[in-house]
């Protein structure tokens, strides 16, 4: 297939020269080479082909030594995002949005998650949600906010999700309902969303899950009592908490009360969903290095 894309793209077959640009790029049957990549991407793009141009904008970057230049990329995704490509739209939003190699601007941000959103993109939609959430260029509505959330979490989006539940959960443009919040939490959660596992566990527990800390020069002793959950009977410690609370933890430096499989493991190896756990964990552990 490689080898009829590359006579195909001799002859300015732009979709060929596409193709062939995506294997070099992701390392698809052939060594990943990001300047072939390049190559091939910007044949297509300069004849105006719009995935092309959206591959660039991301592209340049990618090449070691080559100094990140956003107003090229910038200037490549409005190619793309002219021609309706939706992801463009959407990229181009974020970067007004947060200002990337652009002028922070929201209007223009909205205009572009607007366009983007009218082919039912759900990031977009929930970016939308999140500008009438905050009030950054249009005037806070929650309620607004929540209609843009439920087109987003309705195709399975999970910070949309989380967001309808803090509206729930808060009152915020609804009436205060823990019930509605806890199920678009669970949503979230079941997509492994850190934020909204943790509020998950604080509706249906009574005891939060504590984390103190107490220092010393070389190590740090952290003691976790965390909640049970119902569901399985077992004390639970979240990945997330456990990142929270380690932070700069390089391993488990000596036995502690907890389960076998952690017992000399480097933190960062394991499976980032939950970690069971005996009550009253303490682990000793190495900070820093030393």
């Amino acid at each position: 297939a490689l080898e009829w894309y590359r006579k195909a793209a001799g002859q300015e077959g732009l979709a060929a020269q596409y193709s062939l640009g995506i294997p070099y790029h992701h390392g698809l049957g052939v060594p990943k080479d990001t300047t072939q990549a390049l190559k091939w991407y910007r044949e297509a793009a300069a004849q105006g082909h719009s995935a092309s141009q959206y591959q660039l904008s991301f592209l340049n970057h990618e090449i070691p030594g080559t100094q990140q230049d956003h107003s090229k990329a910038t200037a490549w995704l409005l190619k793309a995002a002219l021609q309706e490509l939706t992801s463009s739209q959407y990229s181009v939003g974020l970067l007004y949005q947060k200002g990337h190699g652009v002028p922070k601007d929201y209007t223009r941000a909205m205009e572009w998650f607007s366009k983007a959103s009218e082919s039912n993109h759900a990031s977009s939609q929930y970016e939308i949600g999140e500008l009438f959430f905050y009030g950054h260029g249009v005037s806070k509505d929650y309620v607004e906010a929540r209609a843009w959330y439920l087109k987003a979490a309705g195709q399975g989006h999970a910070a949309a999700q989380f967001s309808l539940g803090t509206l729930y959960h808060r009152g915020l443009g609804v009436p205060k309902d823990t019930t509605q919040a806890l199920e678009w939490y669970r949503k979230a959660a079941n997509q492994d969303h850190a934020d909204a596992k943790r509020q998950v566990l604080s509706l249906t527990e009574d005891k939060a899950c504590l984390v103190m800390y107490e220092s010393s020069t070389l190590s740090g002793i952290f003691y976790l009592a965390c909640r049970q959950d119902t569901a399985s009977g077992q004390t639970i410690i979240l990945w997330e908490d456990i990142l929270k609370a380690f932070k700069n933890v390089v391993h488990v430096r000596e036995w502690a009360r907890i389960l076998l499989f952690l017992k000399g493991i480097d933190l960062r190896n394991l499976d980032p969903l939950r970690i069971a756990a005996v009550p009253d964990v303490t682990l000793d552990v190495v900070v820093d290095g030393q």
